[in-house]
């Protein structure tokens, strides 16, 4: 294997050939946790798991566009609105009204279960897409120039029973979209997603259900399933028994086209045996798995990115990633969803009320690090195309250091020494060896290293 990539990663391990003694992987957290809004409106009583967080460049602002029920049960696709990424407000519209206001952040009527895109590749009247679910009709696609006033269900993409979060992306590196459903498999059924792509995503589209596709009974359509698409993302024997795959969040990483990163609710079931007080009771973490094709998402280490933890006044049970990862700067932004109440506690959410949106920063591209511990340690790439400028991503705690070296196996050249905390620190790449093939030998102790740079 040769990396002829821009930016190498530690998301999966797949460039990294060899590594010593004192040397591992490790997820790092979230570097900040902020609320984004939380819910103040009639209509948004519950603040639903089905969010997207979007930069639009002709509007300049951030957009997350999330699900807003109301007490009856009523869901509607609600729209907040940022300059800086940091300050997120609810505009006023004259879209939809509710119930003694005559304007609302309110952007469609029923939404179903789904999530919103800026397609890049579609015509300009057709760039924003929703792509959600209605039960007992199947799987739409609506379009709107500005996301804000949508067309009304204009393609069936497939009349199947989804029930839950679905998503799609373009494929730079493919040129082809890749669509993602939830599914279930196994016995007894799971949670999990499977993919299905295509080179246009437009009215005409959808995707073909075969006559012998399963159903869990008579009266509902036919499931996606494993059994006659590709599966994508699921758990496997490391998680804990009676954990699935609830959203899965799957992204294109910004500034590469080697990795694909996805952020999916790991549903726990609780048992009554284990203290259930509802049935279908769980809670529910983000995890954090990678690919390098956009097809088949692996979990790296433990694969858990945000656990359960105290935030603001309360214990979360419940924590949802968005679609949409952006890069901002020298930093990464995601956004997400948490929830007082477990999974199985319907009446409380609809009594109650419960969800708020964060915003999460992570440092560029720190997702997960090369970690070399205080005794010191040494890791060694794959072959790599060296390219006339590469730059190193990492942190050197106290009295810490990396060296790098271009490396045949035989010959060895020194090209840098670092410590302490840089996000882009160059090394010296001698002329000769611009276009050869060559790995990179790390070298130090104390340190994190988050990803290497061709340019």
């Amino acid at each position: 294997m040769i990396f002829d990539g821009n930016l190498l990663l530690f998301l999966t391990d797949d460039y990294v050939a060899e590594k010593g003694a004192g040397v591992s992987f490790k997820i790092q957290a979230p570097k900040s946790i902020r609320s984004a809004f939380i819910r103040e409106y009639p209509w948004e009583n519950f603040i639903y798991l089905y969010t997207s967080l979007i930069y639009d460049e002709d509007a300049r602002e951030y957009r997350i566009y999330y699900g807003a029920r109301d007490k009856k049960n009523h869901t509607y696709l609600a729209l907040a609105t940022s300059k800086d990424g940091v300050h997120f407000e609810k505009p006023q519209l004259n879209v939809l009204p509710y119930k003694g206001f005559p304007q609302t952040n309110i952007v469609k009527d029923y939404a179903g279960d789904g999530v919103v895109y800026l397609d890049a590749h579609a015509p300009k009247s057709e760039r924003y897409k929703h792509f959600y679910h209605i039960n007992g009709s199947g799987m739409f696609l609506d379009v709107s120039e500005d996301g804000i006033h949508w067309s009304e269900r204009k393609t069936n993409v497939s009349k199947t029973f989804n029930d839950g979060f679905n998503a799609f992306f373009y494929d730079e590196h493919d040129k082809l979209y890749r669509l993602f459903f939830r599914a279930w498999s196994g016995e007894p059924l799971h949670r999990m997603a499977v993919t299905y792509e295509c080179g246009e995503l437009d009215g005409n589209f959808s995707v073909p259900v075969p006559k012998n596709a399963p159903r869990r009974n008579e009266k509902e359509q036919p499931y996606m399933s494993d059994s006659w698409l590709k599966a994508a993302i699921d758990t496997d024997e490391d998680f804990p028994e009676n954990t699935d795959i609830y959203t899965f969040a799957p992204n294109p990483y910004p500034s590469s086209d080697r990795y694909y990163i996805a952020f999916p609710a790991l549903y726990r079931h609780i048992t009554m045996e284990e203290g259930a007080r509802f049935a279908s009771d769980g809670t529910v973490t983000t995890g954090i798995f990678a690919s390098a094709d956009g097809k088949r998402f692996q979990k790296h280490m433990d694969g858990r990115y945000v656990q359960n933890v105290e935030y603001g006044r309360y214990r979360n049970n419940m924590a949802y990633h968005a679609a949409g990862l952006l890069r901002d700067g020298d930093e990464m932004l995601s956004a997400g969803t948490i929830y007082v109440q477990t999974h199985g506690d319907v009446d409380a959410r609809r009594h109650y009320g419960d969800g708020e949106m964060l915003i999460y920063r992570q440092r560029k591209d720190g997702f997960i690090s090369l970690e070399i511990d205080d005794n010191g340690g040494y890791a060694l790439t794959v072959p790599c195309r060296i390219t006339e400028r590469i730059t190193v991503n990492a942190k050197c705690r106290q009295n810490g250091e990396l060296s790098f070296w271009l490396t045949d196996g035989k010959q060895h050249t020194f090209i840098g020494r670092m410590a302490g905390d840089d996000t882009s620190f160059p090394l010296n790449v001698p002329a000769g060896h611009i276009g050869t093939v060559a790995s990179i030998r790390i070298e130090g102790k104390s340190a994190s290293l988050f990803a290497i740079e061709f340019s």
